[in-house]
């Protein structure tokens, strides 16, 4: 949404993709240099064929990533990262058998004040908030504004459309947003007064864009692998 990327699309997954490829790479990246320093995660010896074999499959997909739809140095950050894990995990080996997992969404991310944390999106694009001393207020979700302006709208016509989401619950409707924008907004949950909403298949999609890129695990001894 910050990007101006729809969640349900080839764009949103593909940028997601792109962004977990690097995160993942640069953590084995590290790993592979701790390796170096302080010795490899037990029973790696017993799984180095294997595991090196699962992370030269995690740089093949990087070339799978539907580049026309991602900057160019996204790419390329992905793909020298991945170089660099098999460079240097073949002379260290890895410290960690498993570096990364994608949380569903949520709890923590309210409390970190952040819209989402993990592969789901925004669960509303309006949020309401307990507070502690009793009673609810309302607020937009954060991203809307920054989306709003990469999306070209102006500093009035962002408040005219921010004034009608928390006056309607909806950006459905808004003064002057248009319709190929609106799957930029959607969200988990249908809005009160909307009728959009992401379905389960966006969600399935999006998961499968970035699991070439998170760890399973599958070694044959990873109950010693820590």
């Amino acid at each position: 949404m910050a990007r101006g990327l729809p969640y349900d699309s080839d764009e949103g997954r593909a940028y997601a993709a792109a962004i977990t490829a690097i995160m993942s790479g640069e953590a084995y990246h590290q790993s592979a240099k701790m390796a170096g320093r302080v010795g490899t995660f037990a029973g790696y010896e017993r799984n180095r064929q294997p595991f090196t074999r699962v992370m030269q499959m995690h740089r093949d997909h990087v070339e799978a990533i539907q580049k026309e739809v991602v900057p160019d140095d996204m790419i390329e950050a992905a793909r020298t990262a991945w170089d660099n894990t098999l460079a240097v995990g073949k002379e260290n080996g890895f410290r960690n058998s498993q570096i990364s997992v994608l949380a569903p969404t949520g709890t923590i991310g309210f409390l970190m004040d952040c819209d989402t944390t993990g592969i789901e999106p925004d669960i509303a694009i309006v949020k309401y908030k307990s507070l502690v001393g009793g009673g609810m207020f309302k607020i937009v979700n954060q991203t809307v504004p920054e989306a709003l302006e990469r999306l070209g709208y102006s500093a009035s016509e962002r408040k005219a459309i921010l004034e009608y989401i928390d006056q309607h619950d909806t950006i459905e409707g808004a003064p002057g947003i248009a319709d190929e924008h609106l799957p930029v907004f959607d969200c988990a949950f249908r809005a009160k007064n909307g009728t959009r909403t992401i379905t389960y298949m966006g969600h399935i999609k999006m998961m499968a864009a970035t699991q070439p890129f998170l760890v399973r695990g599958d070694f044959q001894d990873r109950q010693h692998a820590p």
